[in-house]
């Protein structure tokens, strides 16, 4: 019997002693060492960059300004083919162009750039003009050895460019005004002032001392262009009309006429001037009695930004599909086009396959061989000409895509069409999965079973009754789906959760306020929410019914002056947050404390996707972002629970006991 109890005692101690070293060798959990995970984000290139902001022609030559696609030149000697000739990008970001003798002057977020053309295959940046507190020149012309420039906080800049290496500003006008447009005529600069809502005339005889002598303040309140023939300066305005005003007396100018639409821009000669309309119509008028004009052609075009004129050939930057429409005006009665220049595209969504990026933009669907990143090249364009795809997903080799109120099916590998689904209402997004793709509007939701793959069924919708309610994000976990709206009468935002379980009865179960709710982001039960206000929110969603914020994220000052997100990915414990200011990485492995690892600076970056150590991101009229992604993490030890605290200490004391008692047994 003593030996019997001696035994149990014993196998007691080393049943205590596995379960502690167990504990040990197999913990519930890990920590990491005392040094953080450390992270870096390098950008390796970009495609399909650029908005065509401005546009001359000269001896068959095209240069543009294309934004933050910097400089692109084509020869359009053949205007049925329009051939590339060279580009110099990542010069900031260019909204105004104009040429002389060898030499392209850009204006932009990079100051004044002088570009050496002299060898189109070799263009390099000759001189420049930059300070710190003119950071907007938004258009600019050239006179001789004079560039005006119109900056938007700082007036109008006259510079001297006698030595194209080292410009030099001669002075500037100012009068508490917002410039973003002008039109030389010696003695006179004409401008467009958007503060004061009209056209301020300057006199430049004497350059050390420019004075105004006039103005006109009758024109709408969004004046984009200004173009002046002769005696007669044309104003256009997007929320009004086109302005025609007599300047044969600067001191005096008069309104002799208009054309009652809302104007882009504007191009005129003796007879006629050329518009584009904010409805996307290019329009000839016959302007030979200026006080009134009579429309004589019409063209479907989308909205243009800029209109240059040559040799009967007009030449149409447009703001929205970022490219260039060539258009025959040698009979204005009937234009005509004649081609495009299209390489831009604003990107809505993203999305990959395996090496391969497809791109929802503005007048295509792209697919984008990624296979060596530091060269991505255009494979595919899918759709026809002006069809704007919202949103792109996949599940399995099939893209599905938006656009307006059909979602197309489409094989991945040869970019044809399989299928369709046309929903009764405009779809603005969709999120893919395995078998169900969630279709978002500002109406509601609805949910469509692929699991046919190319004939997708409605499985179940939902439409909020309060119009004043409109959808954001959303995202579907299990029998659930999480939407992000907005209610624009009060301000109020909130993320609401449905049961679809029961797809005839969708029920809502619960909702969060959260302010100014956008994109949203589920890895398992946590839901990461995108405000443009108030930074990151991170909500537990393991009790449905009652969902709970158990942590956010704010930008430092230092790396932000604002909580305006834009889009998140998480994968892995860590998340990739954008911001007006460019890419943020961040650890999340503690929700309740994330840490920023790295600030990758970009200008404007919207939709984000990552693909293992590569991270796609789009900049809306940038194109395609591609970055690599390096994380170190520390090495781990073991963790240790308080259960396995407590049960250590307990075993230590049975055994001391046990071999106490042990001892005064008597053998």
């Amino acid at each position: 019997m003593k030996n019997f109890k001696r035994t149990f005692k014993r196998c007691i101690s080393i049943g205590f002693l596995i379960i502690c070293v167990s504990g040990i060798i197999f913990p519930i959990k890990t920590v990491y060492a005392a040094s953080n995970p450390t992270g870096i984000m390098n950008k390796i290139s970009d495609i399909l960059d650029g908005v065509a902001n401005d546009i001359i022609v000269e001896d068959s030559i095209a240069y543009i300004a294309c934004g933050k696609g910097g400089l692109k030149i084509y020869n359009v000697s053949d205007p049925n083919n329009p051939l590339f000739i060279n580009e110099l990008d990542e010069i900031g970001d260019i909204w105004g162009i104009d040429l002389q003798d060898v030499y392209v002057y850009l204006v932009g977020t990079q100051g004044l750039l002088i570009i050496d053309i002299s060898n189109p295959e070799d263009l390099h940046i000759i001189g420049s003009y930059n300070k710190p507190q003119e950071k907007l020149h938004l258009e600019v012309q050239v006179e001789g050895d004079v560039a005006f420039i119109a900056d938007y906080f700082q007036g109008l800049l006259i510079i001297n460019i006698s030595d194209v290496q080292n410009p030099e500003r001669i002075s500037k006008f100012w009068d508490f005004c917002y410039y973003r447009d002008l039109y030389v005529r010696d003695p006179y600069v004409y401008l467009i002032d958007e503060y004061d809502f009209g056209i301020d005339i300057v006199n430049v005889s004497d350059l050390l001392h420019p004075s105004k002598v006039g103005s006109f303040r009758d024109t709408g309140s969004f004046s984009e262009d200004i173009f002046v023939n002769g005696d007669i300066c044309y104003v256009a305005d997007s929320s009004e009309e086109l302005e025609i005003v007599n300047i044969s007396d600067p001191v005096h100018p008069v309104r002799v006429g208009t054309y009652n639409q809302p104007i882009l821009t504007v191009f005129a000669t003796n007879t006629h001037a050329f518009i584009s309309t904010i409805y996307g119509a290019f329009k000839i008028l016959d302007i030979t009695n200026p006080s009134s004009p009579v429309q004589i052609s019409s063209l479907n075009q989308e909205s243009g930004q800029e209109i240059w004129l040559s040799d009967s050939i007009v030449y149409l930057t447009q703001n929205w599909l970022e490219g260039i429409s060539i258009i025959d005006v040698s009979t204005p009665s009937s234009p005509s086009l004649i081609s495009s220049i299209d390489e831009e595209s604003y990107i809505f969504d993203i999305t990959c396959i395996d090496e391969s990026v497809y791109l929802a933009g503005s007048d295509a669907l792209f697919k984008i061989n990624s296979s060596n990143p530091i060269t991505p090249t255009i494979t595919e364009k899918y759709g026809t000409p002006y069809n704007s795809y919202s949103s792109v997903g996949h599940s399995a080799d099939l893209l599905y895509a938006i656009r307006s109120s059909t979602l197309e099916v489409i094989d991945s590998v040869n970019m044809t069409d399989l299928g369709s689904y046309t929903y009764s209402k405009e779809v603005t997004k969709l999120v893919a999965y395995p078998n169900q793709i969630l279709l978002l509007g500002y109406f509601g939701f609805a949910i469509v079973d692929i699991s046919f793959k190319i004939n997708p069924v409605l499985l179940c919708e939902f439409e909020f009754n309060d119009p004043q309610l409109q959808v954001m994000d959303g995202e579907i976990i299990d029998d659930l789906v999480i939407i992000t709206c907005m209610n624009w009468d009060d301000e109020s935002g909130y993320m609401k959760i449905f049961d679809v379980s029961n797809p005839s009865t969708v029920t809502e179960i619960s909702e969060l306020r959260i302010d100014y709710p956008e994109n949203v982001c589920v890895d398992g039960y946590t839901v990461f929410i995108v405000t443009s206000q108030d930074g990151l929110k991170f909500i537990d969603l393991s009790n449905p019914w009652s969902p709970s914020i158990i942590g956010g994220y704010n930008c430092p000052v230092l790396v932000s002056v604002s909580n305006y997100f834009t889009d998140i990915c998480v994968q892995n414990n860590y998340m990739y947050a954008s911001i007006f200011e460019g890419i943020l990485l961040l650890d999340i492995h503690d929700l309740a404390d994330p840490k920023l690892l790295f600030h990758l600076e970009d200008e404007f970056p919207q939709k984000i996707y990552v693909e293992e150590d590569i991270l796609y991101y789009s900049s809306g009229d940038d194109g395609l972002e591609i970055a690599s992604v390096t994380i170190t993490e520390p090495g781990k030890i073991p963790g240790f629970s308080p259960f396995y605290i407590t049960i250590v200490l307990i075993a230590f004391i049975l055994i001391l006991v046990t071999r106490e008692k042990n001892r005064r047994i008597p053998s």
